[in-house]
């Protein structure tokens, strides 16, 4: 008998859910800094290293080995067991055999220190006025630093700490004004100081209270001569300073000193110029000190005193540095009308071969440059800013050997790695330069390179920060959220369901690389409101209100903020009119308001006011907002009421008073904090009676408030089920594990009983006009789960989660017959089990438990269903936590011929088609909501079973 083929295949039920994309590595980024100053020489065998909480030291250019014993240990040394902040490093220094390292947290400062063989860290310094501690310098196996200590004097104080116990002594008290310029020369430290006297002078220390003098009143009297721009070299300290002043000008000069006073002299110009002359990034070369000028750049010859222009042309000297025989500069050239481009050049002395070497950036606002050299080559790191109030800014790391050819970008020699979005430089020790850079398949690594290749120094195999997709919403048939790609930060995301599909849009909040996922609390846009087709958002470091339209993708700025007041969370509330026109209401703290509700409509127009409720500057202060079916809800402090809204002035009313006895009950776990539910429009909030003691439920609408009477609240940790007959929950003012109340469409509050008096209600939730409730036995401590009428007479068992301490239990309706179910286990078989609920019967897709190789560890702690494709997040032990999808949409129509068949059921939205005559081996199914079309001739083996009908998809 000819057999027959199928075209398509679809088995039986869901299509199996399936990892959609991986964004960035969940698993494998580390991120290390380096705060040893250019006045620290680094040793030529380590580097030292901050990681997250830990301290590490590089060995041997090769590895990394860990230092300090347990973040947790220095936790319990700077602030107490079960510190979050305390104990986190910021510098380190190494001072022989041990690292000295800062650590801050609010007002309190410390410095520990622990030996390289990583034993345990002891605390040498502490103070917890405020005021900084800073100019960290390295000398004579110490390390001095300057404070202000409002404590001991009220002055500033130059310190030294030797890295033992109470090895951290004063050197010499100062007024109001701190050192500056540490420099070290000679086997002393060199610096700028005030001391109300001389005025601010050139001083020096050997690190001992009597060594620390003034070397010389340049400039007589107390106005000083405010050296700055020290460059030690050739067994001289060259800096410049002003020489003298009248009423008109200021003359400021190029000194030198061997570190006496009959020894600092004035050596270039003689005699002084107008007061147009600012020396600047000194070097020195052979007999030739060059150095930039406002609106030049040369040289002067030490023997002669002659002076050669280099280049006279309008340009800004932002670095400079020796190598190979040469003297190289970092210049902006304007570039109008209000950027700039960067340029490495290179001079010899001579005018002739003073040239450009390479461009390093076209089109800056402006560049920041931190440049680490050895023998033959150098390493810039290069952040450029291109608009300052967004906070634009992309970071390069170029290595040179002064040639044009020699000159590239990291990411130029290993195309794998970018630095763009990090301060990516730690240090250079003898040949090999260590950097942060993202690389991909491993996320953000420490590497390294002596600038022919770049390589792994380890992958730790920590992450710094996390995809973990969230904040989820759909427009049309595009599903919206923010996630982390580990290189950008958190940032807007869209997805089709499709891999190919699942893009980053932008980089706007830019990466922040002091924070766990990316970017700070303060700079991440943490949620959006959509009106008809534009994305409303926060701009966190531009503080602006912005609306992104996702069909033209132009970003119109709506409206600069002062104090943008957004609940505890930073988000934004989306509230419709009542004509459904899409608005969003955001609190703005604005002169001369106060603190009041302002409104967008999406155009810099429609973004107002929406009502002076406290009139003046004084403030209503909104809070514990809530969108209703076609108005809002939201409370006010001053005075203390109740408000309906339709988005305009007229239309937002004061419905009632919450008394001054009262005050709303604060969930962490809501959006916002407050909690509160919402039917119609009708909002449920949860008040405490500070005077009675007692819980109270207050419904909220148009008509008014009505207190639903006493020692009643809406349980949010269980939640609350909605059904045609009322809204079903958990009384959570009693002390009954299982007592459910409801509250009527009228609006009456009806305790219903309970189920059991050995099980204890944890979760409910509503689903084709049924009660469906999660309840444990006290006794085993199994979960079950029930669906009930709402009256506990006729109650079906529906699951049973046989394992010990089941937890995290979410449920995802999809229609009116599949819930999909997700429960995660702790103890001997952890894991995460999904289960699709499918007419009435259960059916398990997935459990995985630690014992595999890879298995999830959590799932559902995010998603959305975007119609018929539920996106969710799953944790697994290799990848991290990413984005999945279930796919419950039937196709449209089903074509079947000659292909290899298979047994299953075969789903469609409308129509089946048989193109020619159907052989079934075993079993086939054939649904369709439409039709179903058999070719004649159609054969059924004996034995086999075939089925077709005419029904809705059921996913």
């Amino acid at each position: 008998m000819k057999k027959l083929l199928i075209l398509l295949l679809f088995a039986y039920g869901v299509n199996a859910q399936q990892l959609l994309k991986q964004i960035g590595n969940g698993t494998g980024n580390t991120y290390y800094r380096n705060h040893e100053n250019f006045n620290n020489p680094i040793t030529g065998d380590s580097l030292i290293l901050i990681r997250e909480n830990d301290l590490f030291v590089t060995d041997l250019l090769s590895s990394v080995k860990f230092i300090t014993p347990s973040d947790t240990t220095v936790r319990n040394l700077h602030g107490g067991s079960g510190s979050t902040s305390l104990g986190k490093f910021s510098k380190a220094f190494r001072l022989g055999d041990k690292m000295v390292y800062y650590s801050l947290s609010g007002n309190t400062q410390m410095l520990g220190s622990v030996p390289l063989n990583g034993t345990t860290p002891i605390l040498i310094y502490q103070k917890s006025d405020g005021n900084p501690m800073k100019n960290f310098t390295i000398f004579d196996s110490k390390l001095l630093f300057t404070e202000y200590n409002s404590t001991f004097c009220n002055c500033y104080r130059l310190m030294s700490c030797n890295g033992n116990y109470g090895g951290c002594t004063e050197i010499k008290q100062f007024g109001p004004n701190p050192p500056e310029n540490l420099t070290i020369f000679n086997n002393e430290i060199f610096f700028s100081q005030n001391d109300d006297i001389n005025g601010l002078e050139l001083w020096k220390t050997d690190g001992t209270v009597g060594g620390t003098v003034i070397v010389k009143d340049i400039l007589p009297g107390s106005e000083g001569s405010y050296p700055s721009n020290f460059l030690s070299a050739n067994g001289k300290l060259y800096f410049s300073a002003v020489a003298a002043k009248n009423t008109t000008h200021t003359f400021r000069a190029i000194f030198e000193t061997d570190g006496t006073s009959s020894g600092t002299q004035l050596i270039y110009p003689q005699p002084y110029t107008n007061g147009g002359f600012y020396p600047q990034q000194l070097q020195l070369l052979g007999n030739d000190l060059y150095f930039g000028n406002l609106t030049s750049y040369g040289k002067v010859n030490l023997l002669n005193q002659s002076y050669l222009p280099l280049i006279s042309s309008q340009m800004g000297l932002n670095n400079s540095f020796i190598l190979n025989g040469k003297v190289y500069q970092i210049f902006s050239i304007e570039n109008p009308p209000f950027q700039n481009r960067f340029e490495l050049w290179e001079s010899d002395g001579t005018v002739a071969n003073t040239k450009l070497v390479k461009e390093l950036s076209s089109n800056a606002h402006s560049a920041e440059a931190k440049i680490w050299i050895n023998n033959s080559r150098a390493y810039i790191e290069l952040i450029t800013t291109y608009n300052y109030s967004e906070g634009e800014r992309e970071v390069d790391i170029w290595t040179t050997d002064g040639t044009t050819a020699g000159t590239i970008k990291l990411d130029e020699i290993d195309p794998s790695i970018s630095t763009k979005n990090n301060k990516g430089g730690l240090g250079l020790t003898g040949n090999t330069f260590f950097f942060n850079a993202y690389k991909e398949g491993l996320g953000y690594e420490l590497l390294k390179t002596d600038g022919s290749q770049i390589n792994l120094v380890e992958d730790f195999n920590e992450a710094l920060f996390k995809p973990e997709p969230s904040d989820f919403f759909s427009y049309d048939d595009q599903t919206f959220f923010m996630a982390s790609n580990n290189k950008d930060g958190r940032e807007l995301w869209k997805t089709d369901g499709t891999s190919a599909g699942t893009i980053q849009l932008f980089d706007w909040t830019k990466y922040d690389k002091a924070t766990p996922n990316g970017n700070s609390a303060h700079n991440t846009i943490n949620d959006f409101a959509i009106i008809g087709d534009n994305l409303i958002y926060v701009h966190p470091l531009a503080s602006k209100i912005k609306a992104y339209n996702m069909v033209s993708e132009n970003i119109t700025d709506l409206k600069s903020l002062s104090h943008l007041y957004t609940e505890s969370t930073g988000k934004i509330e989306k509230w419709f009119t009542k004509a459904a026109t899409g608005k969003v209401i955001f609190v703005e703290d604005q002169h001369p308001f106060g603190k009041e509700p302002w409104v967008t409509d999406g155009t810099p127009a429609g973004t107002m006011l929406l009502k002076d409720i406290n009139a003046g500057n004084s403030s209503s202060s909104p809070h514990a907002l809530r969108n209703l079916k076609s108005k809002a809800v939201f409370v006010t402090e001053s005075p203390r009421a109740f408000w309906i809204t339709d988005g305009t002035a007229s239309g937002t009313l004061q419905v009632g008073i919450l008394p001054a006895t009262s005050s709303l009950r604060t969930n962490i776990d809501s959006k916002d904090g407050y909690e509160a539910y919402v039917r119609g429009d009708t909002a449920f909030y949860n008040v405490f009676n500070n005077s009675t003691g007692n819980d109270e439920v207050y419904a909220v609408n148009q008509s008014g408030v009505q207190i639903l009477g006493s020692s009643k609240r809406i349980d949010h940790y269980v939640g609350i089920a909605e059904l045609s007959d009322g809204l079903f929950f958990k009384n959570g003012a009693t002390s009954a594990p299982n007592t459910f109340s409801k509250i009527s469409p009228q609006g009456s509050f009806t305790n219903i009983g309970g189920y059991g008096n050995d099980t204890s209600i944890d979760h409910i939730f509503g689903f084709r006009d049924s009660l469906f409730f999660q309840a444990k036995n006290l006794n085993t401590n199994l979960k079950r789960l029930y669906k009930s009428k709402g009256n506990f007479i006729t109650t079906d068992t529906l699951l049973s989660f046989n394992y010990l301490y089941s937890d995290d239990i979410r449920y995802v309706p999809i229609d009116s017959s599949t819930i999909v179910v997700s429960a995660l286990y702790y103890g001997l078989d952890s894991g995460n089990e999904i289960w699709l609920y499918q007419d009435n019967q259960p059916k398990k897709l997935i459990f995985k438990a630690p014992q595999s190789p890879v298995y999830p560890y959590s799932a559902f702690e995010n998603y959305h269903l975007n119609g018929r494709k539920l996106y969710f997040t799953m944790g697994t032990n290799d990848i991290g936590t990413q984005l999945w999808v279930m796919d419950f949409t039937c196709p449209d129509n089903i074509s079947i011929n000659q292909v290899q068949h298979q047994n299953g059921t075969f789903q469609s939205g409308n129509s089946i088609d048989l193109e020619s005559q159907l052989v079934s081996p075993v079993k086939t199914n054939l649904e369709a909501s439409n039709k179903i079309n058999l070719n004649p001739g159609t054969q059924i083996e004996a034995g086999a079973v075939f089925k077709a009908e005419i029904r809705d998809c059921p996913y």
